[in-house]
């Protein structure tokens, strides 16, 4: 009876071992109870899919054995996600809600360059302040910084998987120029009279300017077609050091084009969330007094100026045609002057 104890014993032993082997990558290696929590592993199994074909595309051979993906409360510490020695990856849960699919899969690349790649961090940008690599530390330079989305995405993948991948055309600063190219001015407002009817419930106009107060909205008082390549200019100035404002195509919910946000020591433009939240940091906007901001769209790229200086450009994914809320506050109160509205040619 005490030999058959010690063979049973040994065996459970031996199930045991064998039944907590890592599979290719354990991605659940708890209970999960939440739907929400559910579909966030599930969006880790495809964005895994997605790492190991385009390893494929690029004819790189990656081992996942030892590596466990499972959700933890790393923003705590500071994190969006965490590569440990051991070959584990923590990811926040709540940051990871938050986030859109592009972000996400950004997020879990380069988590995944650290766990399967072993790359190491590399902070190195272009003239356009822009990283070289997804693999920049996002814990000094901020998880938001890092433009991923659109046309760039292919490159910072070759990049992950290739260091020292050639330079991309996007690098170039300014890339969409108006060389050979004509602005018919559609609209000019200099706020002397009130000649195109902007809507005074919501808006003065005082002192030649148009007054936009808090946590209010303005629609452009002409239809904007925006299947047609054009350029919206105006000067604004914020009457708080701390304050937002954005800019809307359509349904705010929807077509967000870009917000400022100011605050005493930095300002910075984010972009739209329906297709990546990032943002930059703006080293020539002028807090207390006025800036000029100039947005363009010229076929499938819209493009940021503030003071003339080119800020951004990204894949244009505008879909409606709406009369565009010009600005939104948040905030704080907003003065405008000297809009323009020009077609381009």
């Amino acid at each position: 009876m005490k030999f058959l104890r010690i063979i049973c014993s040994l065996l459970c032993s031996l199930w045991l071992i064998l039944a907590c082997k890592p599979t290719e990558i354990d991605s659940k290696p708890e209970i999960k109870t939440s739907s929400k929590i559910q579909l966030a592993y599930k969006e880790v199994d495809s964005l895994v899919a997605v790492f190991k074909s385009e390893a494929k595309l690029r004819n790189k051979t990656v081992s996942f054995e030892g590596i466990t993906i499972r959700f933890n409360n790393v923003s705590t510490r500071g994190f969006w996600g965490l590569a440990n020695p051991d070959g584990s990856i923590e990811l926040d849960s709540l940051i990871w809600y938050d986030l859109g699919m592009v972000n996400k899969e950004w997020l879990l690349f380069h988590e995944l360059g650290h766990a399967v790649l072993k790359r190491e961090h590399f902070n190195r940008t272009n003239s356009n302040d822009e990283f070289y690599s997804v693999m920049f530390d996002g814990q000094a330079y901020g998880y938001g910084s890092i433009h991923y989305g659109g046309f760039r995405r292919k490159y910072y993948i070759d990049e992950l998987f290739t260091v020292n991948t050639a330079e991309p055309e996007w690098f170039k600063l300014p890339v969409y120029l108006l060389s050979g190219k004509e602005k018919k001015l559609v609209l000019k407002e200099e706020f002397i009279d009130n000649k195109n009817n902007w809507d005074l419930a919501v808006v003065k106009i005082l002192d030649q300017k148009l007054q936009l107060g808090a946590k209010k909205g303005i629609n452009f008082p002409i239809k904007i077609n925006t299947n047609e390549d054009f350029e919206i200019e105006f000067e604004c100035k914020s009457q708080l050091a701390s304050s937002s404002f954005g800019f809307y195509f359509g349904e705010p919910s929807r077509s967000l084009v870009f917000r400022i946000d100011l605050n005493p020591q930095n300002s910075y433009i984010f972009y739209p969330s329906n297709i990546f939240s990032t943002n930059t940091k703006l080293s020539n906007f002028n807090p207390s007094g006025f800036n000029k901001i100039t947005l363009r769209k010229i076929g499938n790229v819209l493009e940021y100026y503030i003071n003339e200086r080119y800020v951004f450009h990204f894949d244009a994914l505008i879909t409606t045609n709406q009369n565009p809320v010009l600005l939104f506050t948040n905030d704080n109160d907003l003065e405008i002057d000297n809009i323009t509205y020009s077609l381009i040619k």
